[in-house]
């Protein structure tokens, strides 16, 4: 038979379609352990996610819940086939991917209606209806979303029907598609097929992640796996030596995007990093170059009938080929121009558009849902390190971006209050911010300081937490708390170069000194490195030096070579319930903290081993208060004789399996100190779990409940100081991880420092601190909801770090 003749049966038939199933709208499929290495998503989110619905949180149910009704859509949905189309395709076997241009229509000028003609961004739903891609996104949805929910539930079901809907699509003799899209958007009476119809594939990298979930699931086999790896494989080579793969790669706007995205996806399933590789520092450079402007616009998008939905589009493949550049250790997400021009300008352009009160200004063919902006911009968000992205979505109804399958995606990634975006600071929360709120923050806590220190004589006792007068209440030189006061002053000093702070530090540093002969604590760093250790730094006094070296000799003492660590508190001197613990030998993480004083003194004119000793007691804190899943146990308890680790208890958390929110954070800061210090692997992974919990169970305000864990939330105290000593520590731990990472830790870091300085300055009231709302010690019903000494401390160190850490970009 003819072309010719081909083609008008062709459209016949298609017309036929028409007539008989009316011009109603394509119906649209209602789908919207351990954790494997994923690639479009990232895993240790969705394991956190995991943890967070098994520990209750109520802000990730309306995803699940949402997720889970889509699973038990799909155990009824589908199967799908490429052998289900009525037309077959012209090499007449159905198992042939068979598709048509969205945009063709008949001509009406011309009695058979050949060829068709295009209009742009006018979708024929004929030729939707008698293409196989509505199947192939309906499968796509569908398997994703059993995986998902297998994941998630661990129910059987979903893995199962996910299994048998990939083999019937892809595996079964007699169903399964061929590897080649060389039918994909035909148009009637021009061509069979196009290289512009390899788009329909590009969620193949969707199908891929979806696999990984479901290995060693009962829905997956290993002939399963073994039969798709042959397909990906088969078909990636089509995709790279066909003429129809050459002509998609060759496109100059979204197509090409999509082509790289496609090929890199497809190739890291079947294991060929060297196509990633290539794709991730030549291809895609190139590209985003070609594509993005500098103002973040993409001109060949534009240009389009429909140009905000092909930004978008555009974005999502670019976004993709980043999540799988990372895979393989690539940043592209960072990528930039000489002009100016990056993703994190491409998403800035287009974040706006989340707000369905914000109109695209020029023509447009229809019309893109706001809730299209949800999923992209926080992944953005979490990608590149920066929130105020997801700022529009505030817009959105509160329910709607709470049920978006994104939260289990992202959970670190928080949508802010509705009414946030439109704030009359329309920085709050963004790094602009927080410049005007350090500046303003410091200068406060100079005045509360220069306030107390006029005001009070080391000789009465140092400050620690304020009374309900205001007034500071005030111990002798053997508290652990004296050194925070001298220090922050210390602190000021360096800021501001005032000899008033130099004076007034020394004053209150002097009388400490005794405390470097004290062998019944385990404070020693926080008594005398904060104090002296800071006045060496910026004096090199002579006498502070000798005071530091002789403390780090003296607590090095209480190290136990056995346990491999420092004795946290003599047991037989305590009169209260840690009585219970007798014949243990306790070791809080609290300790790491102290860490830091024997660092420097064993390259300082110290004992070189306490280098070793340092970073063995840290080895030993990390492996017994750190969990698995990242959260923080107070207490581990040893034998003093063979050095067994017993278990975990609490002291200041709300139990013995909670998580207590400032010892959350002396990890993050005393494992990334001992990290920086050493170079341990081991001891940076450590850090970064403590981190990365603290940071997914971190309240949409920024600031922490005093135990992460309590079961009265949001109904009980928050813990400035937490905030407080994490952020210091996420600064300081930023500049030793990723790019994507740090700047994912300093956005975590500018977030709580925003909250601290704009809502809990103590301005306007009778206390003398710097911060409100600490928690010292709940369980012991004391120091609750105060200002407190250290909290301070810390406070004006991370406002410090923050502001070297952004003059240093």
């Amino acid at each position: 038979m003819k072309a010719r003749s081909k083609a008008r049966l062709l459209v016949a038939a298609l017309l036929g379609l028409a007539s008989a199933a009316g011009a109603q709208p394509v119906r649209k499929d209602a789908n919207t352990g351990s954790t494997p290495a994923l690639v479009l998503w990232r895993s240790d989110q969705i394991e956190k996610a995991r943890q967070r619905l098994r520990a209750g949180d109520a802000s990730l149910r309306p995803a699940y819940d949402a997720l889970l009704a889509d699973a038990r859509a799909a155990l009824t949905a589908g199967p799908w086939s490429v052998t289900d189309k009525e037309l077959a395709p012209p090499s007449g076997d159905k198992r042939d991917y068979q598709s048509f241009g969205p945009y063709w229509w008949p001509d009406s000028t011309k009695p058979n209606g050949l060829p068709f003609i295009r209009r742009d961004g006018v979708v024929n739903p004929v030729t939707r209806r008698s293409s196989d891609s509505p199947r192939l996104y309906a499968l796509t949805d569908a398997v994703e979303t059993l995986a998902f929910a297998h994941y998630f539930s661990g129910d059987a079901r979903y893995a199962r029907r996910a299994g048998m809907l990939l083999r019937r699509f892809f595996l079964d003799s007699a169903t399964g598609m061929r590897p080649h899209l060389r039918y994909g958007q035909a148009i009637p009476g021009v061509t069979e097929g196009r290289g512009i119809g390899i788009i329909d594939t590009r969620e193949l990298a969707r199908v891929a992640d979806a696999v990984r979930l479901l290995r060693g699931t009962p829905g997956w086999s290993d002939a399963d796996e073994r039969g798709l790896q042959t397909w990906m494989r088969t078909y990636l080579e089509w995709l790279r030596t066909s003429d129809h793969g050459k002509d998609e790669a060759d496109e100059t706007n979204n197509h090409g995007i999509w082509y790289d995205a496609q090929l890199a996806g497809v190739a890291l399933f079947v294991g060929d990093t060297a196509v990633v590789r290539e794709i991730a520092t030549r291809t895609a450079p190139a590209r985003l170059a070609a594509q993005i402007a500098a103002d973040g616009t993409q001109p060949e998008e534009l240009a389009r009938t429909r140009p905000l939905h092909y930004s978008i589009f555009n974005l999502e493949a670019m976004a993709r080929i980043a999540e799988t550049a990372r895979a393989i250790g690539v940043d592209v997400w960072h990528w930039s121009a000489p002009s100016g021009a990056s993703l994190k300008r491409a998403f800035e352009f287009v974040a706006p558009y989340a707000d369905p009160a914000k109109k695209w200004a020029g023509t447009m063919v229809g019309t893109v849902e706001p809730d299209s902006l949800i999923l992209p911009l926080r992944r953005a968000a979490l990608a590149l390190g920066d929130p105020s992205l997801t700022a529009p979505l505030a817009a959105l109804p509160a329910s709607r971006t709470a049920a978006h399958r994104s939260r289990l995606l992202y959970p670190d990634v928080v949508t802010p209050a509705r009414g946030a975006a439109r704030s009359a600071d329309p920085t709050v929360g963004t790094a602009s911010a927080l410049d005007t709120l350090a500046d303003r923050a410091l200068t406060f806590a100079a005045t509360q300081l220069r306030r107390s220190a006029d005001a009070m004589d080391p000789k009465d006792g140092w400050p620690r937490h304020t009374l309900a007068d205001g007034n500071w209440d005030r111990r002798g030189p053997v508290s652990w708390t004296n050194g925070f006061f001298p220090g922050t002053m210390w602190y000021l000093y360096e800021h501001t170069k005032d000899p008033y702070w130099r004076e007034q530090a020394a004053r209150w540093t002097t009388g400490l000194d005794t405390m470097a002969r004290v062998t019944t604590t385990h404070d020693l760093g926080f008594v005398l490195f904060d104090s002296f250790g800071h006045q060496w730094r910026l004096t090199q006094d002579a006498r502070a030096r000798a005071v530091v070296l002789e403390g780090s000799a003296t607590l090095a003492k209480r190290f136990n070579p056995r346990v491999g660590a420092i004795k946290s508190w003599d047991l037989d001197r305590v009169t209260d319930r840690r009585r219970e613990w007798e014949g243990g030998y306790p070791v809080i993480v609290d300790n790491l903290m102290n860490l830091e004083m024997l660092f420097w003194a064993a390259r300082n004119g110290g004992d070189p081993s306490l280098r070793a000793l340092a970073e063995r007691h840290a080895l030993t804190s990390m492996q017994a208060h750190v969990r698995e899943d990242g959260s923080v146990a107070h207490v581990a308890l040893f034998d003093p004789q063979s050095g067994r680790f017993l278990r975990r208890t609490t002291w200041q958390g709300v139990n013995d399996s909670s998580a207590w929110a400032r010892g959350q954070g002396w990890a993050i800061y005393g494992l990334g100190a001992a990290a920086r210090e050493t170079g341990n692997r081991d001891l940076l992974a450590g850090a970064r779990r403590a981190a990365d919990f603290f940071l997914a169970h971190l309240p949409a305000d920024g600031v922490p409940f005093w135990d992460f864990r309590h079961p009265a939330i949001p109904n009980t105290e928050r813990d400035a100081s937490a905030a407080a000593i994490a952020a210091s520590g996420l600064l300081e731990l930023a500049k030793l991880v990723d790019a994507p990472t740090a700047a994912r830790y300093r956005a975590g870091a500018e977030r709580m420092l925003t909250a601290l300085a704009r809502d809990y300055l103590a301005t306007g009231r009778p206390e003398r601190s710097v911060l409100l709302h600490t928690v010292g010690d709940h369980p012991q019903n004391r120091e609750i909801d105060v200002g407190m000494v250290y909290t301070d401390y810390y406070f004006v160190e991370a406002l410090l770090r923050w502001k070297a850490a952004k003059s240093a970009r």
